[in-house]
């Protein structure tokens, strides 16, 4: 079977991809190795950037705008924010890649689901994609295959890379004092990480992280923080039950592959997008919006180069450097910077409170992650060396 574009992976780089070629009349397939919809371990948050790439297509899958924050420490010195405008958008991943994939499918592409990918290879001018049992031929191949991408590994690409360490579980929603804080989120406790609680439809997304490329810098197993994390917002109201209610899930971990430069992006006539190039934020985790980014970028990339040849794909990885890469890396200064000092910059945050709002405006887009080091980080953390 022939087609122009072959995409493999239907989450949200893969989709964006398949749908920014199908609007353009390219011949698209895309080999999803699951059934949509299918469950995904994830808070789903997006964020205003990425709900812009999107134009607004999902605002009717948005089960919560939060607009209100609780920031502790360690558990300690709580404070709550309201916010102007919205922090987050909160979505079911299963909902939303889902719908992301039905609109590749209304776009014109052809979408094969429960069709896992075996082999890669390129062969006289053409990549050769072997899935079930059945070859597919096309020009040129886009992998948004995730974390543990089977294109990588048919490339030879390196398998280790630098990754946060997530655990994330569904607690029924109890309509309590929670509703109050909104979003709370922890740092201090998870070393170089932080914990999260999000409301959600029916029930709420918990779970922690760990940002660190260095595991040494964890003095337990990740689900023990998990574990000690749940307590701790039962016992302060912003959970139910102290075991948690019959048939609350077990807490599932993942791994998302951090950026700030030293990725692959394309081989020959492959090229990569989201967790399958290693595009999340190293400092929070989010990955939806570079993976939408980098979908996109690889699909207008892919579309010249099937009017110029295959030398034009070499401009897809100097547009993740110039569009995608900067900012993963003042992400990074950001991680390093405030996860070790973090106890200081929560008190600076609660005597400075528009310093956090401006950490918020990040998250927005109205901000970058090298403005707010320049014009509040690197000031807060000058007065801590100076007062200590």
């Amino acid at each position: 079977m022939n087609h122009e574009v072959i995409v493999v992976g239907g989450g949200p780089a893969g989709a964006m991809a398949a749908h920014t070629l199908a609007r353009q009349g390219v011949g698209v397939l895309v080999l999803e190795k699951e059934v949509m919809p299918r469950d995904k371990p994830c808070g789903g948050a997006l964020s205003q950037k990425a709900m812009d790439l999107l134009e607004d297509d999902c605002r009717g899958l948005v089960e919560h705008v939060v607009t209100r924050a609780t920031f502790s420490h360690a558990f300690n010195d709580p404070f709550t924010l309201q916010l102007e405008r919205p922090l987050v958008y909160l979505v079911d991943r299963a909902r939303f890649d889902h719908y992301l994939l039905e609109r590749v499918a209304r776009a014109g592409a052809v979408v094969e689901q429960g069709c896992a990918l075996k082999e890669v290879g390129e062969e006289g001018g053409t990549v050769v994609a072997m899935a079930g049992d059945k070859e597919y031929r096309g020009r040129f191949l886009i992998a948004a295959d995730g974390a543990a991408s089977r294109v990588r590994q048919c490339l030879g690409l390196p398998a280790k890379r630098p990754a946060a360490v997530t655990l994330e579980a569904r607690v029924p929603l109890d309509p309590g004092p929670w509703r109050d804080k909104g979003v709370v989120v922890d740092y201090g406790f998870v070393p170089y990480g932080y914990g999260w609680l999000f409301p959600r439809a029916d029930h709420l997304s918990v779970g922690v992280g760990y940002f660190s490329e260095q595991r040494r810098r964890l003095s337990r197993p990740l689900r023990e923080y998990f574990a000690a994390f749940l307590a701790r917002q039962v016992e302060a109201g912003s959970a139910p039950g102290p075991a948690g209610p019959p048939g609350r899930e077990r807490p599932r971990g993942w791994t998302i592959p951090v950026g700030w430069g030293r990725g692959t992006y394309r081989k020959g006539r492959v090229l990569l997008a989201g967790d399958a190039a290693g595009l999340a934020d190293p400092f929070t985790g989010e990955g939806i919006y570079a993976a939408l980014k980098s979908g996109q970028l690889a699909a207008q990339v892919a579309a010249v180069a099937l009017r110029q040849g295959v030398a034009a794909l070499g401009r897809y990885a100097r547009l993740v450097q110039e569009e995608i890469l900067p900012e993963l890396r003042w992400a990074r200064v950001v991680q390093r910077l405030f996860y070790p000092l973090s106890g200081y910059f929560h008190s600076y945050f609660i005597s400075h409170p528009e310093v956090c709002r401006q950490a918020l405006s990040v998250v927005y887009g109205q901000l970058t992650y090298r403005e707010w080091v320049q014009r509040y980080a690197a000031r807060a953390s000058w007065r801590h060396l100076f007062h200590t």
